[in-house]
C-alpha cells in the first residue's frame, strides 16, 4: 500500500462515517477488488437483516424508514468502532481489504462493549475528582448525564447514539462539536473532564469560586446557571500569566492585563502561540500530569487567535478575568 495514498487522500478521513469513507477511498484507489466490495456490501446487509429482526423479536411485518436508518447507522458503527481502535487509517485499510466484513463487524461488537464498561471507569474518575462549583450543566455531566446514558444506551440497535442531553462544553470546543459518536463520545468526553478536573485541582475550590464570581459579575451574570467551561475560565487567567511568566496561579491584575496586550500587540496568532508554549514550559513541573499539560498546550493555538484579534481591538480585557475582593 503506498504510504502516499494513506498520508494523502486517507488524511481526510472523518471518524462521523469512517467506514463508509474508507470503502469510497479504497475503492478509487483501486484497492477493493468487486468481488471484495461484494463481500462487504453482502455483509452489511445480512448485519443489518439481523439486527431488524431482532429489533422486531422475529416478527413479521416492515419497520419505519427513520427506524431502518437508525438501525443501518448502528451497524456501520461497528465497523467504524473497530476500524477506528486500530489508530492508522493505513491498518484500517488493510483490515477492511484483507479482512471478511462479518469479521469486522463481530470485532466491533466486542470492542463496543469493551468500551462500554471502561466509561464506567472514566466516569468514575471524572466524578470522584469533581469540584464543588455548583454551575448547572458542570454538575449534570459529573453527576447525572452518565447514569442516563449508562442506562437508555443501545448497543445492538443506535450504537452511535448518546442517550443524555450533555451540552457542557471542554476546553475550547463545544461538546456537540465533537466527531465522535456513541460510546466512542461518552469516553472521549469524559477523559476531557477528568484532565480539566485535574487542571481545577491545582487550585484551591475558594479561589476557583472567586474567579468564577469575578468572570459572572464582569457580564452581568450568575456562574451558576452560564453556559461556560470552568476550565477554560481558569486556563485563560494561567496562559495570560505564561505570558508575562509569573508562576502557576489563577489571579491577574488589571496591570497585568496591560503587560499582556503590550508584549501581544503587533504579533500573529503563530507568534502569540509560540509565546504560550514558552510560558507553558515553565508549568511542566507545577502541572505534574504530562496528559494535563499536552490538553493546555493543544488549547493554545485557539486561545492565541481569540486574544490575537482582541488585542487588536482594543479588547483584550475581555479575555481574561481580574478576580474582584
Amino acid at each position: 500500500m503506498s504510504n502516499e495514498i494513506v498520508s494523502g487522500k486517507f488524511g481526510s478521513l472523518s471518524p462521523e462515517n469512517y467506514t463508509m469513507e474508507l470503502i469510497i477511498l479504497c475503492i478509487e484507489s483501486g484497492m477493493l477488488s468487486t468481488a471484495k466490495q461484494l463481500e462487504i456490501k453482502k455483509a452489511l446487509e445480512n448485519e443489518f437483516t439481523e439486527t431488524a429482526m431482532q429489533s422486531t423479536r422475529r416478527q413479521s411485518g416492515s419497520i419505519s424508514e427513520s427506524r431502518a436508518q437508525l438501525l443501518a447507522s448502528s451497524v456501520l458503527y461497528r465497523s467504524d468502532v473497530y476500524l477506528l481502535s486500530l489508530r492508522s487509517h493505513e491498518k484500517a485499510a488493510s483490515a477492511l481489504v484483507n479482512m471478511p466484513m462479518s469479521s469486522i463487524l463481530k470485532q466491533g461488537s466486542a470492542e463496543i462493549l469493551r468500551l462500554f464498561e471502561e466509561s464506567m471507569k472514566i466516569f468514575r474518575n471524572a466524578y470522584n475528582t469533581r469540584i464543588n462549583a455548583d454551575n448547572h450543566e458542570y454538575r449534570y455531566v459529573t453527576e447525572k448525564a452518565y447514569d442516563e446514558f449508562r442506562r437508555n444506551y443501545s448497543a445492538q440497535f443506535d450504537g452511535a447514539g448518546c442517550p443524555c442531553n450533555i451540552d457542557y462544553p471542554l476546553l475550547g470546543q463545544n461538546a456537540c462539536d465533537s466527531k465522535l459518536k456513541g460510546v466512542m463520545f461518552i469516553c472521549d468526553y469524559y477523559r476531557c473532564i477528568c484532565l480539566e478536573n485535574k487542571l481545577c485541582r491545582l487550585f484551591s475550590e475558594a479561589d476557583i469560586i472567586r474567579l468564577l464570581e469575578s468572570y459572572a459579575h464582569e457580564r452581568n451574570d450568575d456562574y451558576r446557571q452560564m453556559y461556560l467551561n470552568i476550565a477554560e475560565v481558569i486556563a485563560d487567567n494561567l496562559l495570560g500569566r505564561a505570558i508575562i511568566g509569573k508562576p502557576l496561579a489563577l489571579e491577574l491584575t488589571e496591570n497585568d492585563v496591560k503587560d499582556i496586550e503590550s508584549r501581544c500587540k503587533g504579533l500573529t496568532a503563530d507568534s502569540i502561540t509560540s509565546l504560550l508554549e514558552k510560558g507553558l514550559s515553565a508549568y511542566y513541573k507545577a502541572i505534574s500530569s504530562p496528559p494535563l499539560y499536552m490538553y493546555l498546550r493543544q488549547y493554545a493555538p485557539a486561545f492565541a487567535i481569540r486574544l490575537g484579534i482582541a488585542v487588536q481591538s482594543g479588547g483584550t480585557a475581555g479575555v481574561f478575568t481580574v478576580i474582584k475582593a
